[in-house]
């Protein structure tokens, strides 16, 4: 049974797992398959990471980067021994289905960013701490646009924060991660971000030192085959769990 709440502001006593948002609909698809009670809170991986330095109920710990990993170990809230490469992702830059800017396939990123930009924001991740907005950083400064656009930004407080800004058209574009706009009929694919930009998009997992036997078993199926499987038809890229 997969007990969800979609704020983390505020948490349940049953809350077990603190998921980054970009997993939400792939982790409850994931979740559909284990047969023990769960609950769920999403969020962005810093807003969860202090949450779980402050004390609250999550026995489990799924992060959209290694950062705020590393932030909760240097807290001794995690055990390190538990840490795992759970999935990966891609960044990629994306716009309504109606673009409403010059727009063509063979067009480069600073073309289109160019283009865009002329019409509206640009939404990324909050890049002083959400992950997405870190890495989409760090693909900006690499490609020499950091300067030029940061001026227009509109952060997000999470992944799919970013998607709904470009939805309701507070942005003309931006930059999310490839399993958020998967499937949907609202937005198109302009571009994949080359992966080389920016440091590697990788999901840690983690037991928190509230963790007991229960997590454990949980934590075992999210590194299954299974689970796996699940996780790649969603979009995300394999892991390493083992």
């Amino acid at each position: 049974m997969l007990l969800m709440t979609m704020s983390s502001a505020v948490w349940a006593a049953s809350v077990q797992i603190f998921a980054a948002a970009s997993l939400q609909t792939a982790l409850m698809d994931v979740l559909k398959g284990y047969d023990g009670q769960v609950g769920v809170s999403w969020a962005s991986s810093s807003m969860l990471a202090r949450q779980i330095a402050m004390g609250a109920p999550a026995g489990l710990f799924l992060s959209a980067n290694d950062e705020w990993m590393d932030w909760l170990e240097e807290r001794s809230a995690i055990n390190p021994q538990s840490r795992t490469s759970l999935v990966g992702n891609q960044l990629v830059l994306f716009a309504k289905r109606d673009v409403g800017f010059d727009y063509s396939s063979d067009m480069s990123i600073p073309q289109i960013l160019q283009n865009a930009s002329a019409r509206g924001k640009l939404a990324i991740g909050a890049p002083d701490h959400v992950p997405v907005g870190l890495y989409a950083r760090q693909a900006l400064q690499t490609m020499g646009l950091w300067d030029k656009l940061k001026t227009q930004l509109v952060p997000a407080e999470n992944a799919p924060a970013v998607v709904r800004l470009v939805h309701y058209g507070v942005a003309s574009i931006g930059i999310a991660y490839a399993t958020d706009i998967k499937g949907r009929k609202d937005v198109r694919l302009l571009a994949s971000i080359d992966p080389t930009t920016h440091k590697d998009i990788v999901y840690s997992m983690a037991l928190t030192t509230h963790s007991d036997e229960t997590m454990k078993r949980l934590y075992d199926y999210l590194r299954s085959e299974k689970a796996q499987k699940i996780f790649i038809n969603h979009g995300f890229l394999p892991g390493d769990p083992s």
